[in-house]
């Protein structure tokens, strides 16, 4: 898995968040389980290419295969969200966030 992690953090830091989501598919079809980091990364590369939605998707993907989204997911798409000028969705994000067992950290709040 960590080899699929990095591989996808390198994408993510070449801007290539298209190419990130396709080794989180090719992990899946090769019988790798995503991990928590695997999702993670993948969204921190939809953020940086300011796809909201392909972030929004990965959190729900997330929760559908019960991995629970931690500060660095909701951060990392509610990040996405703004820099795609989505307000309505991150602080939507924002909510479900403060509502859940964790309480919003300083990046959070700072979106």
């Amino acid at each position: 898995v960590s080899a699929w992690n990095s591989s996808m953090a390198s994408c993510s830091q070449g801007r290539q968040w298209r190419r990130s989501l396709e080794l989180l598919a090719e992990m899946t079809r090769c019988e790798e389980i995503p991990d928590l980091l695997s999702f993670n990364t993948a969204i921190g590369a939809c953020k940086q290419g300011a796809s909201w939605l392909g972030a929004w998707q990965l959190l729900l993907r997330m929760q559908g295969q019960h991995l629970e989204p931690n500060h660095a997911s909701y951060n990392a798409t509610m990040s996405a969200c703004e820099k795609a000028t989505e307000w309505a969705c991150a602080l939507r994000l924002f909510r479900t966030l403060h509502r859940g067992c964790a309480v919003p950290d300083v990046a959070a709040w700072s979106v």
